[in-house]
């Protein structure tokens, strides 16, 4: 299948220029089962081109004349493999492409949600990647299991924001905000994802669910190798008992009681853990009236 679309994207605000896109795409996918094996893959051709002209504001140059084409493949090559009727094999191997948006590439000022003085930077290159997924799911009466493990070996060109200085090392400020820019390096992402559901009666769900990402730039010195925006390591614990499924009143009521667990921010308390335990009672997710109810019976 072959997609095109040619889009003028005028700005909003002051942060990025108005643009002009061009963007193709071509895509096949398929698919094969053999018994208890299952095979899927699919392959994408990416073209695209941003156009945008220089402007002038008030005698200072705001935005640079920017002109760029970008070309990338990516694909995907996975398989299932359903061991039992209870238990399944997970793997996928694939290939990834992303071209860097406008506002990497020539924003230049104040980001209203993220209140900091946004800088692009147009040297930036598609970001281009190898990743590996593996997983397994068990399902049974009592007990549901999954665990996902993904690991993104090399990411070549990308892109992250980095707080600029100033000659004597202090924070960079412009119109009253920090300054911060895009640049690119390689860099490697590893992480998972596992859950477990315990009903040992129908109506009681205690579910645990444990995630982890570990994200770094390679070739950097270790001050400096940790990527921003990296989400902390995270345990989320669940208990709900369903007092009602399907009634005629109410549709779900249910008791609730959860923990969320996850590292401090601050760095003297690194070893600590929030927790917070909320236990609400929902007297109705969904009201059904009277004369419906009795319509049905």
């Amino acid at each position: 299948m072959v997609c095109s679309s040619v889009k003028r994207i005028r700005a909003k605000n002051s942060l990025s220029p108005t643009i002009a896109s061009l963007i193709s795409v071509s895509f096949a996918t398929t698919s094969r089962d053999f018994g208890r094996l299952s095979l899927n893959g699919g392959l994408r051709i990416d073209r695209r081109h941003i156009n945008s002209d220089a402007l002038v504001d008030n005698g200072e140059q705001r935005f640079e004349a920017l002109n760029k084409n970008f070309f990338g493949v990516s694909g995907s090559v996975g398989a299932t493999y359903k061991a039992s009727e209870q238990f399944l094999l997970r793997a996928n191997i694939a290939r990834g492409f992303r071209a860097p948006t406008i506002s990497e590439l020539a924003a230049n000022g104040v980001h209203e949600g993220s209140l900091r003085y946004e800088k692009g930077n147009s040297s930036l290159k598609p970001e281009t990647s190898w990743q590996l997924d593996m997983g397994a799911d068990f399902s049974s009466p009592i007990v549901s299991a999954q665990l996902s493990l993904f690991a993104n070996l090399l990411i070549k060109n990308y892109v992250y924001s980095v707080r600029q200085l100033d000659a004597l090392g202090k924070p960079l400020i412009k119109d009253d905000h920090e300054v911060y820019q895009h640049q690119s390096g390689d860099a490697r992402l590893m992480g998972g994802e596992l859950m477990v559901d315990v009903h040992p009666l129908e109506q009681l769900h205690i579910s645990n669910t444990f995630s982890y990402v570990n994200s770094v730039q390679l070739h950097q010195p270790r001050e400096s190798k940790y990527l921003p925006f990296t989400p902390a390591p995270r345990w989320n614990f669940d208990v709900r008992y369903d007092f009602i499924r399907d009634g005629r009143v109410f549709n779900n009521a249910c008791c609730c009681c959860w923990w969320r667990g996850e590292p401090a921010p601050e760095p003297f308390l690194c070893r600590r853990r929030h927790r917070n335990c909320h236990s609400v009672l929902y007297a109705c997710q969904s009201l059904r009236w009277y004369r419906h109810s009795h319509q049905r019976s």
